[in-house]
């Protein structure tokens, strides 16, 4: 409907800003360079390091999250373009609630790669569950009374929970916050020298979601929520299947650059592109033969009609196509940055 898709619209703007910040090239450049900190220096010089990297993000996001919130209304005409004023309306209305989650996907995206390199990885895979779950918790709960303010309510309490809970696991395992930001320490340079590399190819990449954003407001109401909810099984898909194997392999990597055994590193990545094909191959072509069915059993119901599946099946599908190919641009990413 067309309330769902400016929700959606709203929802993608700070998932897009978080991305620019944090999702591009950034944990692949964190990672190494916090094993070797810890490695060669000491864990409180990697904890220094971690919180002068979260500083610097805290206040760009900080940042971002302010001018979202005044622009908010110019920034939905211009990628919602096709919306009417009811949906233009709607749409500003929860921008301006959750431009401030850009902050807990940003932080969450850095804590959940310092716990990876501490070969932590169940834990923070466990935490990801938390968004959704409060999603759905706030939409069962409160949904018949508050409507479309239950998702935005489990959409400010989702995100929440998931960054309280990996700032426990990492007190856990010593880390202290503290509110430095140094930016003559060698390694924050060394950071934001090597992110600002791969800053263009990130805007593109976040740019061509936008964009589809655009054209499918453009289109009957209803496509736009067909694309988002695709996205979001396919995204549940690489949670799943794509991304553990490429983060469990990275530190790895990483460890075997530094102590030059070069020969095992080879090895690893061979393996790892073999378990690839082997793993996405069928689960790509098997999650297009079922989409439909997918789709009627999980989202058929009320107003998600026949229609409604049917824009959203094909819209998982090719979205599938994508599996594979990502899995190896993840693998890859990872072996140049460990390199």
């Amino acid at each position: 409907s067309w309330k769902t898709d400016a929700f959606f619209l709203a929802q993608s703007i700070p998932l897009v800003l978080a991305h620019l910040l944090q999702s591009g090239p950034l944990p692949s450049v964190f990672l190494p360079i916090f094993i070797r900190i810890r490695t060669e220096r000491s864990p409180e010089a990697a904890w220094r390091f971690l919180n002068n990297l979260l500083n610097l993000i805290l206040v760009l996001s900080l940042f971002l999250a302010v001018l979202g919130y005044f622009l908010a209304p110019w920034i939905i005409h211009f990628v919602g373009a096709g919306f009417d004023q009811s949906t233009w309306a709607t749409s500003v209305r929860v921008l301006r609630f959750l431009i401030i989650t850009v902050l807990s996907h940003t932080i969450s995206g850095l804590l959940v790669i310092a716990l990876n390199a501490l070969n932590l990885f169940v834990l923070p895979a466990t935490f990801s569950l938390l968004p959704a779950l409060g999603v759905v918790v706030c939409v069962a709960v409160f949904a018949p009374t508050m409507g479309l303010d239950a998702w935005i309510l489990g959409n400010l309490i989702g995100p929440t929970l998931f960054l309280s809970a990996l700032l426990g696991a990492l007190w856990s395992q010593g880390y202290r916050y503290r509110p430095v930001l140094d930016f003559r320490q060698k390694e924050l340079r060394e950071v934001l020298r090597r992110v600002s590399q791969f800053f263009i190819s990130s805007l593109f990449t976040q740019g061509q979601t936008l964009s589809t954003r655009f054209i499918a407001s453009l289109l009957a109401p209803g496509s736009l929520s067909a694309i988002a909810y695709a996205e979001r099984l396919f995204l549940a898909a690489s949670a799943l299947f794509t991304i553990p194997l490429p983060n469990v392999v990275f530190p790895e990597l990483v460890r075997m650059k530094v102590a030059d055994r070069l020969v095992e590193l080879k090895s690893l990545l061979y393996k790892a592109s073999k378990v690839l094909v082997l793993l996405l191959v069928p689960i790509s072509f098997g999650m297009m033969a079922i989409s439909g069915l997918v789709i009627d059993v999980l989202l058929q119901r009320g107003e998600f009609g026949s229609q409604e599946t049917f824009r959203t099946s094909w819209s998982l599908v090719l979205y599938f196509v994508a599996l594979v190919p990502l899995g190896y641009k993840m693998l890859f990413t990872n072996l140049h940055h460990a390199l």
